[in-house]
């Protein structure tokens, strides 16, 4: 979806997803915006998670 759009790779952002319960209470997602964030999350997890809180995180490390 977000690849459609023709958004340029450099204005992505990273975000923190924070869902409930599970192995790991934290994903991380590489997307332009909130919503398309929240989309990539349930789509890489699974579509029936509770998301918690999305937070954007300025910082790169850790990431891939």
């Amino acid at each position: 979806m977000a690849n459609k759009k023709n958004i340029p790779i450099g204005l992505w952002k990273k975000y923190r997803i924070v869902i409930s319960g599970g192995l790991s209470n934290e994903h991380f997602v590489k997307a332009p915006n909130k919503t398309i964030a929240r989309s990539m999350a349930k789509g890489e997890l699974n579509p029936w998670i509770k998301i918690i809180r999305i937070e954007e995180v300025s910082a790169w490390k850790n990431y891939m």
